[in-house]
């Protein structure tokens, strides 16, 4: 297993939210 920093974390989550849109991730937020 990876070990992501919370740093990483909210990086990640707010790279899918530029790319995503908000309006998609709550969406993609149930499928995972």
């Amino acid at each position: 297993m990876i070990d992501f920093g919370f740093d990483k974390i909210a990086l990640i989550g707010a790279v899918a939210l530029i790319v995503i849109g908000p309006e998609k991730l709550p969406k993609l937020a149930r499928t995972v």
